[in-house]
């Protein structure tokens, strides 16, 4: 098994708007992931490419050809082209949640971009999401085209073609999603196991390594409760597993560890 990162653009907040209940000492050392320039922390938008036995996996569909907001993307295709790897080759599109800026290139004018894709997600977000019932939340309604970008729409070419699991479960030989609802109703993290090494994918279970080591409370939670209870399994699990993880937002989708020094949690950088 082989993980690539695959970027498809960034977005940009300063780290008090993203963590305003933040100690200041610690956005002090966050700040440090911070743009030169600008003072905001970068928050790239990415995807993984699991190759996987005859298996090519892509995880979760960037935020499309066609951001607005603070969004800057549509890299994903010449990031796939540039690794040789076709569009149709894709035979897995794995998402894990149902964001607009996860699930950007999942349909292009209305037809599956991935075509000979399966395309999976935790059935609790396509309820959540594809409820006649649900609303655009006030920042997806500035930051995406929710006429064509909200899930209902982006999505609603796929309904015939999506499998689903719902919460722990083998999606694929080697593949496993860790059930981590918060962030939205049907968040996972995803363990990734190959002749005897594993990592993990966070998906949005964080989108910063210091909310990782510091549980900070992200402003865009369905339940933030829940979201953070989420964050502490996962960080128990990566400490007591000892394996590199990475995130579709961590500044340049970095890898690394966390380690628990007895009196707080560390990230140990792999490059």
């Amino acid at each position: 098994m082989t993980v690539e990162t695959v970027v498809d653009g960034e977005t940009r907040r300063t780290v008090d708007f993203l963590y305003p209940d933040a100690p200041a000492a610690e956005r002090a050392e966050a700040e440090a992931f911070s743009d030169v320039i600008t003072g905001e922390l970068v928050m790239t938008i990415g995807s993984y490419v699991v190759r996987h036995g005859n298996r090519l996996v892509l995880f979760d569909a960037g935020v499309g050809s066609q951001p607005t907001g603070s969004f800057i993307g549509g890299a994903l295709r010449s990031g796939l082209l540039a690794r040789n790897i076709a569009l149709d080759e894709i035979t897995d599109v794995i998402f894990t949640h149902l964001h607009a800026d996860h699930i950007g290139w999942a349909t292009q004018n209305g037809v599956p971009f991935f075509p000979n894709a399966t395309y999976r997600c935790d059935r609790r977000d396509w309820d959540h999401f594809m409820s006649p019932d649900y609303e655009i939340e006030p920042w997806e309604a500035a930051s995406t085209h929710p006429e064509f970008d909200a899930a209902q729409v982006r999505l609603a070419p796929l309904a015939g073609r999506m499998e689903f699991w719902e919460g722990d479960a083998e999606i694929l030989p080697g593949i496993s999603a860790i059930d981590a609802a918060g962030h939205t109703p049907g968040t996972n993290a995803f363990l990734l196991e190959s002749d005897g090494e594993s990592a993990m994918l966070l998906g949005d279970v964080v989108h910063s390594i210091h909310e990782l080591l510091f549980g900070w409370r992200f402003p865009v939670h369905h339940d933030s409760q829940a979201a953070l209870d989420a964050i502490a399994r996962v960080r128990a699990l990566l400490v007591d597993l000892n394996i590199p993880c990475s995130a579709a937002h961590f500044t340049g989708m970095s890898w690394g560890r966390v380690l628990d020094s007895g009196d707080r949690f560390l990230w140990e950088a792999i490059n």
